[in-house]
């Protein structure tokens, strides 16, 4: 070193190069590193321990809230009945026939094979037309509405937007569920209401004003095939054509006379629908318990957030020592 030129912090210690070497790249010294933060259970501990109070007070708050919500909420019942489809008979006595008649059957009203019209009926059960058959045929409009009807006046209320028949199946559909086993092949109908009388009875009212809809549809249609089938017949002048549309005529007779006597047309009971002595919902302790760790859980990411954010968090060891 010449000059008594003194040697940077960045170059003390290193050779010196003599001229010619090239060039020569000096780096900046490295920072020195800092503690690093270290965040243990312990510390989260700490932090909902310090601020147990705001801990409580969430929890106290939420769970007396979740108490009064569950007893405020307004008691449903689900009324439930249990019912076997009702397969035709006849469906299978006329298949052969109908295997004669190749495509004249179906202009006939009669589809070929036996298929399983469950799902079918089920369907209907569901419908929009069969709900509203229901309402307007035992005027259940005022009984759905009660909140917006007024029973002394015979009148929906003032102010009151009178509900047409898409909210009264809204409403249908809200509380009522069918179901059928793939197993068994039985079919659970359910409705919840305030009322368990009423939920009871509106269930007994589906099934029953399903079979007569159905029960009254079939007859049309064996009537509508009757009178097809007898069209042809004077059409006709081949001899055996003539004597399987006869057979045909007879067994379209006997089905609509089965359908007529029949009570059961489409289900049958086997577990009809009382009105269930337990509420369905709302379920109070289910609503409280599940509150209460809810609650649990929101005051703990509160009491941290709170702690950590703030720049709050507590060291066991002190702070650290000056450079």
């Amino acid at each position: 070193m010449t000059g008594g030129a003194e040697r940077g912090p960045g170059e003390q210690g290193r050779p010196e190069r003599a001229p010619g070497d090239g060039p020569v790249y000096v780096l900046p010294p490295y920072p020195p590193y800092g503690d690093t933060d270290e965040v243990d259970l312990m510390d989260y501990i700490r932090a909902v321990i310090a601020r147990r109070r705001l801990v409580l007070a969430v929890v106290l708050v939420c769970t007396l809230a979740s108490v009064a919500v569950a007893f405020l909420l307004p008691p449903y019942y689900r009324a439930t009945a249990v019912i076997a489809p009702v397969l035709d008979d006849s469906s299978s006595a006329m298949s052969g026939i109908m295997g004669q008649l190749g495509g004249l059957a179906p202009l006939a009203g009669m589809p070929l094979g036996a298929p399983d019209d469950t799902q079918k009926r089920i369907a209907i059960l569901t419908s929009r037309a069969f709900t509203k058959k229901i309402v307007e045929e035992n005027d259940l409009m005022p009984v759905l509405f009660a909140d917006r009807w007024d029973a002394a006046a015979k009148r929906w209320k003032a102010g009151e937007d009178p509900p047409d028949m898409w909210d009264a199946y809204r409403l249908f559909d809200d509380i009522r569920e069918v179901e059928q086993d793939p197993k068994t092949g039985l079919v659970t109908v359910s409705i919840e209401w305030g009322d368990p009388e009423v939920a009871a009875n509106w269930v007994r009212l589906h099934i029953d004003t399903l079979n007569r809809y159905l029960q009254a549809q079939a007859v049309r249609e064996a009537e509508d095939s009757i009178a097809y089938l007898m069209d042809q017949v004077d059409k006709t002048s081949n001899v055996e054509m003539r004597q399987t549309l006869f057979n045909l005529v007879e067994a379209q007779t006997k089905k609509a006379m089965l359908a007529q006597v029949r009570e059961d047309f489409a289900f049958k009971v086997i577990d009809p629908p009382i009105p269930p002595d337990e509420r369905a919902r709302p379920r109070r302790t289910l609503i409280v318990v599940g509150a209460f760790f809810a609650s649990c859980l929101l005051a703990v990411v509160w009491a941290l957030v709170a702690e950590f954010a703030g720049g709050g968090r507590r060291r066991e060891d002190g702070p650290a020592p000056p450079a």
